[in-house]
């Protein structure tokens, strides 16, 4: 997505940094409204930024008294550090400037990366905020520190020898994601959470700081009043999403069936009306049902864009690229409806993941969740808005601070299985809960008990018995990939991809095994996970080498 990138200038000892640092910046650029910001350089450090061109974006850096900051993202609670007249890059200036900027980190709201140079200490600071949820992604020499906000900008850098880690695909074939801070590249890795990391322009020399934990938060012993603390976490909720529908905006809403962006939608402030919603999916699917459902319950502009065997793949090999080959191609809905979208709202609001921790669903044995968290929330479920910031603003309410300091603090046994959300929701937005059905189990939650449990297990038993048998299953959801991916235009597609005597992914991976895959997926095996990977890694591996050999998909509606 659209972000920084920049080097310490000694890391570079080839040729002039100019050049460089121009040709990162256009590897951001991927849209005719991404926005480049003017090059810096001087003797330490050359520097810029890519940017969505839209209201709140100034140029950058923001500068003073030689102190230079450069910032991707957003902040929600400047008036609680006094700084509601200044822009973010601003204030972040300012927090360091007045050696304030580690407490400033440990309290801000918000979803971003920033770079300060102080050319005075000749030092480069590079911190982002505690969930780590804008992607920066750094690698570091004895003479430097290079960065970028995404992974393709570093092909620009001669003095770097990009080794792919073998690995990190074998990783990416039977996960669909990487974990950790792990990349594709062995000398590139992603900037943990909540990290504040300091280079030395002059020596190289660099330290990092984890500022935040997020297992820090300590957890109540014993809750006296749960309907007292469903009535709490409705206030937080409600707040953070007055937070994130700012005056003047064009704040819009992506609607599914499911419970989170109901809650977002029923939350969202009396200046938003009429407010801008989207469904996607198979046309007339459920979730574009309910959809509709809750959209008829507040004044909104409501859209639904189809999904079918016939457009899916529009924009998906373009959008591979842009999200550097992390994403499975599988996964990427709506990016064919972007445009459009973006047409409607600058800014969408977006329920990311708020039932893996408020609904304490990646506990694991040992009773931890953060490091589920750090893996599948961050690696995986986090590419989607990755992919959707390249053509607006995304906020997520369920990942403001207040909110989720008391989401952690809540006791696991009244997490688990979303008990405390569902009760939140029906005594916050009863209307919308009571009797519309969430689409998971076909019945609202107000009747939700032993019947929703039955459901998800045999729904899972039924999915895992279709990737062992001939099984073909109707769609039960918003796509129908495993039938979409036996029909033209996606068979051909995927067939060009896959079935090439000099396919590139069979370096990495025996060209039996992929080929068995597709085969048995023809055959009515259930498949489809795998392959969209395979064709995941193997479109990015083209771009990467520029073979100018991806197969066409804007035949595909």
């Amino acid at each position: 997505m659209p972000g920084l990138i920049g080097f310490t200038t000694p890391s570079i000892t080839t040729c002039k940094p100019a050049p460089i640092i121009s040709a990162m910046q256009d590897s951001l650029v991927h849209r005719h409204y991404h926005s480049r910001d003017k090059l810096f350089e001087d003797s330490c450090i050359c520097a810029s930024r890519v940017h969505l061109d839209s209201f709140r974006d100034g140029p950058q850096p923001c500068s003073s008294a030689g102190i230079f900051v450069w910032l991707d993202g957003e902040m929600y609670n400047k008036e609680e550090f006094g700084g509601s007249g200044l822009s973010d890059a601003r204030l972040v200036l300012e927090q360091h400037r007045s050696g304030m900027l580690v407490q400033f980190l440990t309290r801000v709201d918000g979803i971003f990366t920033a770079v300060i140079y102080d050319r005075m200490r000749k030092t480069v600071t590079i911190v982002n905020d505690r969930y780590g949820l804008r992607y920066l992604y750094i690698s570091q020499s004895p003479t430097g520190c290079v960065w970028a906000s995404e992974l393709k900008a570093f092909r620009c850098l001669p003095s770097r020898s990009l080794t792919i880690d073998r690995g990190a695909a074998a990783l990416f074939f039977s996960k669909g994601y990487l974990t950790g801070n792990r990349t594709w590249f062995r000398d590139v890795e992603l900037l943990a959470p909540g990290t504040m990391l300091t280079v030395r322009c002059d020596t190289g020399e660099t330290s990092a700081l984890r500022y935040r934990d997020l297992n820090a938060i300590p957890a109540r012993n014993e809750v006296n009043d749960l309907p007292e603390l469903a009535r709490e976490l409705g206030v937080r909720f409600k707040r953070a999403v007055e937070r994130r529908c700012r005056e003047g905006e064009r704040v819009g809403l992506g609607l599914s069936g499911g419970l989170d962006s109901r809650a977002i939608f029923a939350a969202m402030p009396l200046r938003c009306e009429p407010i801008h919603t989207f469904t996607f999916g198979i046309l007339d699917s459920s979730d574009q049902r309910i959809a509709r459902q809750v959209a008829a319950f507040r004044p909104s502009q409501h859209r639904t864009y189809e999904l079918s065997a016939n457009n899916w793949l529009r924009n998906r090999s373009d959008a591979v690229w842009w999200t550097d080959g992390l994403f499975n191609v599988l996964h990427m809905h709506g990016v064919e409806h972007a445009d459009t979208i973006r047409e409607g709202c600058e800014v969408a609001l977006n329920g990311f993941q708020s039932d893996a921790l408020l609904g304490a669903s990646y506990e694991s044995r040992e009773g931890l969740e953060i490091p589920k968290y750090i893996d599948r929330d961050r690696r995986f479920y986090a590419m989607g808005t990755v992919l959707a910031s390249q053509g607006i603003i995304y906020r997520m309410p369920f990942f403001d601070n207040e909110l989720m300091e008391l989401t952690m603090s809540i006791p696991l046994r009244y997490r688990r299985n979303s008990f405390i959300y569902h009760q939140m929701l029906l005594l916050t937005f009863p209307r919308f809960y009571q009797s519309i059905p969430w689409q998971r189990t076909g019945i609202p939650i107000s009747r939700n008990g032993p019947i929703d449990k039955a459901f998800l297990m045999a729904k899972k038993c039924v999915g895992r018995l279709a990737s062992k048998f001939p099984v073909r299953l109707r769609a039960g959801g918003y796509t129908d990939y495993p039938s979409w991916i036996r029909r033209s235009p996606a068979l051909e597609f995927f067939t060009e991809l896959l079935t090439r005597k000099n396919a590139l992914i069979f370096d990495f991976v025996d060209p039996a095994f992929i080929r068995r895959d597709f085969d048995r997926h023809l055959h009515g095996f259930n498949c489809d996970e795998r392959i969209g990977r395979y064709g995941t890694f193997e479109l990015w591996l083209r771009r990467l080498y520029k073979t100018g050999e991806e197969p066409a998909d804007d035949r595909c509606g």
